[in-house]
């Protein structure tokens, strides 16, 4: 069998890149395609898609580790100016299973969330997910155990949408 080439790839693959990505980065669709975007463009610009054994576990390493550091730039920035006024919450309005499970999970870590959402969503096994964010599995189970209790009070802070 002939290796698959790379835009055969990610004509296959992109949504769910894209959805990995955007579980890893909260809310924000743009910033998910645009970091999917970057990785992909990397590796071709590399010319390495020919010596990648597991194309699946190094773009999802490579989704991790650009997430991440977006997060830490935008950690950097001076960010003085006036903020916008939001509209503060009174507790009546609705809200839906997506913001009550999207709430929890921004309560986490970036370490965590990703750990999380590896484990939960994609299914991936221990080490699949230590690779991704270059630490030990030990790592990963100490990352996610600490994570289910935050989800946990969470989860219970905020009044469960589908019992409204």
């Amino acid at each position: 069998m002939l290796p698959e080439t790379f835009e055969s790839y990610v004509a296959r693959r992109h949504l769910a890149l894209v959805r990995f990505a955007h579980l890893l980065t909260g809310r924000d669709q743009a910033g998910a395609e645009d970091v999917v975007q970057t990785v992909l463009l990397r590796l071709l610009a590399a010319g390495t898609w020919d010596r990648v054994a597991n194309p699946e576990a190094y773009l999802r390493r490579g989704i991790v580790n650009e997430w991440r550091s977006q997060a830490r730039d935008l950690s950097r920035r001076d960010w003085s100016g006036e903020v916008p006024d939001r509209p503060v919450a009174d507790g009546t309005e609705h809200l839906s299973l997506h913001d009550w499970v999207w709430g929890a999970l921004e309560g986490l870590t970036g370490r965590q969330r990703a750990a999380v959402v590896m484990r939960y969503y994609l299914d991936a096994p221990d080490a699949e997910i230590a690779e991704a964010l270059g630490c030990s599995r030990a790592t990963v189970r100490s990352l996610v155990h600490r994570a289910l209790p935050r989800i946990a009070a969470a989860l219970a802070d905020s009044p469960n949408p589908e019992e409204a």
